[in-house]
């Protein structure tokens, strides 16, 4: 079902945008492309949920959810293509962050234990540790921005974890792997920033398109 799903996807050309995107990326290194090419690649791949559910005569649950996380992250993807202006930055994590607050929404809508929510916090505050210190190593006593940069994938892994079961288990494991890739692209970008040997952007977009892919595969598979 998931590779006929995939395939599905694909004749549908809409998982053709982000392997579009990164090709440009990688082989036509002018700026402005590349810029117009990412602010397609989210609104591709979550208007591909509602094809998946008009393929398969399903109807959505929380449908206005998925539209607010489009949103939000694609709006977060421009703002955050001025990045260099501290303003911009900051109101690119912020819509980030509000994304990230609808997956919460709606990742719980399903189901929530208290016990993988511990286990998540857990989890999550230890790579929030890892991360911070690394941070701290190269601009001491400025962590506070990154602190809050990070915090939205924090909220998301805690929401992952929370909605663990074994009825869903597919898409668990589907947007818990999202989670952590998406969470490895980000603190790339902020490594990058504050002086660590610099990952390339092919990289770090690549990561990110890898983890929003998990993360609709994950909203299609709860929706069967």
């Amino acid at each position: 079902l998931l590779l006929q799903l995939v395939m599905k996807l694909w004749i549908s050309k809409l998982l053709h945008q982000p392997i579009l995107h990164l090709y440009r990326r990688r082989y036509h290194g002018r700026e402005i492309v590349g810029h117009i090419s990412k602010m397609f690649l989210i609104p591709f791949l979550y208007t591909s949920i509602f094809l998946f559910a008009n393929m398969h005569e399903i109807v959505l649950q929380l449908p206005s959810i998925i539209v607010l996380i489009a949103i939000f992250y694609t709006m977060g993807d421009l703002l955050l293509l001025f990045k260099k202006k501290a303003i911009l930055f900051y109101l690119g994590a912020l819509s980030f962050l509000l994304g990230h607050i609808m997956y919460i929404v709606y990742f719980t809508h399903f189901s929530f234990s208290f016990v993988a929510a511990f286990v998540g916090v857990m989890f999550s505050l230890f790579f929030l540790y890892r991360y911070l210190k690394k941070v701290n190593s190269k601009v001491p006593g400025k962590e506070l921005p990154y602190l809050l940069y990070g915090s939205g994938i924090v909220a998301l892994t805690i929401a992952v974890f929370s909605f663990f079961s074994i009825e869903h288990i597919i898409a668990w494991l589907f947007a818990f792997s999202g989670v952590v890739i998406f969470g490895y692209s980000d603190s790339r970008i902020v490594y990058n920033s504050v002086g660590y040997e610099e990952s390339s952007s092919f990289k770090i977009m690549l990561t990110y398109i890898i983890a929003n892919i998990f993360l609709v595969l994950a909203i299609m598979l709860l929706n069967l």
